[in-house]
């Protein structure tokens, strides 16, 4: 949900969240502060929402609170006003909605005794949250949420009592399984807050939620996919799919190979499927998970296989930033460098932003100082490879693990690569770590080695000059 915040560019909200009752009494949770760290965590990068921390009940109020009400009045504090607040209550808490028991007992004269009972109980949870407006108290129509969970407890023990002469000896094996109203409550506190926001931005929330790949349906409707392929088609699925992943740098022509196989094993490997270098439906499943969404109408739906025409379609993106299926790797990749300065001065750090213009790109950038010794400086050991898109840009330094120093004077320039596959394994291959000099004369040098080391799988080169003064 974060991502889709961040996509969709909303802007920051403050967000007041008001004390979700529980007229039961039974549910004992603390839902405002559920919803609250919702809120936070779809907040992280986007930046979205900030809640507005102000109990206004004097009954509860704590040091910090009390400090505030004394601060508010001399102008020593200022608390923004919410745009919007969020209510709600706990509906209903329906315990022992089913119920089932089973026992048994045996007795052997007066001197043993043996019994054994099972019980399921069901408790039903529902969950009604509103957005309002905060100035006017009103709520905003059609923007709500009611759902409801069902928590499950499950006991199964087994009661065995002999009486040795006058002593009594007792023993109990029990096991229980239990979905605790706590648990519960969290998943609907989440569910309905991601429906709320999903709603009030008009992004696509039902992308957020859970997909169950061990669900029958889900299942169903892959090995449907998977029988509707023929074998060719298989084949060149896979060595795309896998090509995409990094695992395969060979053709894609429908045909077996050795390299295929081994691909497909490390790849079977790497997501606990038995690693036999055949294509199967348990690696197609493997395969497809991050391909695959649930619509607005709850039906499964392949996504990610080919980029759209609009480029504005997020419903289309693959999950967690996995590259595109059967995108066209053949098209060349536009490469755009920005300095942190216009001007740099002996002593200055130099930061770099690198985009792309297609999804699911990967960069290597080197760097030549004014002595003309040229290292690569991405990726490497404090900054790993990865995967770059239109709009997700590269920051070289990201962070304050490394810094790029001018320490001399005169020209200096940086050179940035770019492949829609993973580069950095033949890049260690070639030129061994991360700023360690190359044995390269110049940036011209470099470029020709690159292009031998790469061959058509170099897809863009950029080179951006500066003075250091």
């Amino acid at each position: 949900m974060d991502g889709l915040l961040r996509q969709s560019n909303i802007g920051e909200t403050v967000v007041a969240v008001k004390n979700i009752k529980d007229p039961s009494g039974k549910a004992g949770v603390a839902a405002g502060e559920m919803i609250m760290t919702a809120l936070s965590q779809m907040s992280k990068t986007s930046g979205a929402f900030k809640v507005a921390d102000f109990e206004v009940d004097p009954l509860k109020q704590d040091t910090v609170q009390t400090l505030t009400n004394l601060l508010l009045p001399t102008g020593a504090m200022q608390i923004p006003a919410p745009q919007l607040y969020i209510s709600g209550a706990v509906s209903y808490v329906d315990q022992s909605v089913l119920r089932k028991s089973n026992s048994i007992g045996l007795s052997y004269s007066e001197k043993a005794e043996l019994g054994a009972s099972g019980d399921l109980m069901t408790t039903a949870l529902g969950l009604e949250l509103h957005i309002g407006d905060f100035l006017t108290r009103t709520l905003y129509p059609g923007i709500d949420s009611a759902n409801e969970i069902v928590a499950a407890t499950k006991g199964l023990g087994i009661d065995s009592g002999a009486r040795i002469n006058k002593t009594g000896v007792q023993f109990s094996l029990e096991r229980n399984l239990s979905q605790g109203l706590g648990g519960s409550m969290r998943t609907l506190v989440e569910l309905g807050t991601i429906e709320l926001v999903g709603k009030l931005s008009k992004v696509p929330y039902w992308q957020c939620l859970s997909l169950d790949q061990s669900h029958p349906e889900f299942q169903r409707q892959l090995l449907d996919w998977y029988d509707s392929m023929g074998e060719s088609s298989k084949m060149k699925f896979f060595q795309t799919g896998l090509k995409n992943l990094g695992y395969y740098s060979g053709n894609i022509n429908g045909r077996s190979s050795q390299e295929f196989r081994q691909a497909l094993s490390e790849f079977q490997k790497d997501n606990k499927a038995t690693p036999s270098g055949f294509i199967n439906f348990e690696s197609y499943e493997r395969l497809m998970k991050n391909y695959v969404r649930v619509d607005a109408n709850g039906n499964f739906k392949k996504v990610g296989l080919e980029p759209s025409n609009d480029a504005d379609d997020k419903d289309n993106e693959p999950r967690e930033g996995y590259p595109y299926l059967n995108s066209d790797k053949d098209s060349p990749i536009n490469v755009g460098m920005k300095l942190n300065k216009s001007a740099y001065r002996k002593g200055d750090n130099l930061q770099l932003e690198v985009d792309v213009d297609h999804d699911s790109a990967y960069l290597a950038c080197f760097y030549e100082d004014a002595k003309k010794s040229i290292t690569q400086i991405y990726p490497n050991p404090m900054q790993k490879e990865g995967m770059i898109s239109k709009n997700n840009p590269l920051k070289v330094p990201n962070s304050d693990a490394f810094s790029i120093s001018l320490n001399e004077k005169g020209k200096e320039s940086v050179m940035c690569m770019a492949s829609y596959y993973s580069v950095a394994d033949k890049l260690t291959d070639n030129f061994g770590e991360a700023f360690n000099p190359l044995k390269v004369k110049n940036m011209n040098q470099l470029s020709e080695q690159l292009k031998s080391i790469f061959g058509e799988d170099l897809k863009g080169v950029q080179t951006v000059n500066y003075q250091v003064k």
